[in-house]
């Protein structure tokens, strides 16, 4: 890390810190991995094991992979660093809390365990215990800026207002043009309607409507007729091979957050309202 980057990072986790001394409590984060070196932490770890168990083509489809470690490495820290000021300053609101503990589990994970096991998803938030690193702390009705500061739904809010209420999230049939589906759902990309997504095996005529966000040939050899279906990406699965989740709920989405990226990036909010932040 630059030293100019190195001062930067210092001074927002600073001004985090002293927001939260201004409301009269401690930051509260939950131990484990600093919030300050979570960004450099993420990028070693997940960049380490991306140029080991993925090839270049399944990490074209992720800017954040460069084109060699040393440049996932950059590319990923300065993402996770970019989204470190919102998660400060959410949890000096009592909103939501660092999760420097899930951090550091998932960390371990990923450089314990072999790439073709990493490769059952497509997307760093989709291993199992990564799929964020800030805990919310909004119940349904309080008032939120981030889908995730809410314990369920997501964060709505009109058009030009910083902060809103959160709202429980959509169910089959709702329409997500400007809101999320429930976890298990997936948002149709052309009706914006909130559907189940397509399982494995199942045929499909568009990715983004498969749980593997993958829809390839397939050829019947007694039949010979080629058919589309849902599976794994053709040539396997890379787990950084994209940036966020595109099946289900958007990767908590925004990576601090996918963990804070995922997170932060993905979050759409609607509507008014507001409340005083809870205390725990």
């Amino acid at each position: 890390m630059s030293d100019g980057k190195g001062r930067w990072l210092a001074t927002v986790v600073a001004a985090g810190a002293v927001a939260a001394v201004g409301c009269g409590e401690a930051q509260g984060d939950l131990g484990g991995i600093p919030a300050d070196q979570a960004p450099t932490a993420i990028a070693e770890t997940v960049c380490a094991k991306a140029y080991d168990c993925c090839t270049p083509t399944q990490l074209m489809g992720n800017d954040l992979a460069g084109t060699d470690e040393a440049t996932c490495e950059q590319k990923t820290h300065d993402a996770f660093a970019n989204n470190l000021a919102p998660v400060l300053a959410s949890q000096a609101r009592y909103r939501s809390a660092y999760d420097g503990a899930k951090l550091g589990a998932c960390l371990a994970f990923i450089r314990a365990t072999n790439g073709h096991d990493l490769g059952t998803t497509n997307h760093f938030s989709g291993i199992p215990g990564c799929d964020a690193f800030v805990q919310p702390r909004v119940a349904l009705g309080g008032g939120c800026t981030y889908d995730w500061e809410c314990q369920q739904g997501q964060c709505i809010k009109s058009a030009g207002q910083i902060d809103g209420l959160c709202k429980p999230l959509d169910a089959v049939g709702e329409s997500c043009d400007s809101s999320q589906c429930a976890a298990d759902l997936i948002c149709d990309g052309q009706s914006k309607i909130c559907v189940a997504p397509l399982a494995d095996g199942a045929p499909c005529t568009r990715g983004d409507l498969c749980s593997s966000s993958s829809c390839n040939a397939s050829t019947d050899a007694d039949a010979g007729a080629t058919t589309m279906v849902c599976g794994p990406p053709d040539g396997g699965s890379c787990f950084y091979s994209s940036g966020c989740s595109t099946g289900g709920r958007p990767p908590a989405g925004s990576l601090f957050a996918a963990a804070m990226l995922a997170l932060v990036a993905r979050r759409r909010i609607k509507r008014a309202g507001d409340t005083a932040p809870p205390r725990r």
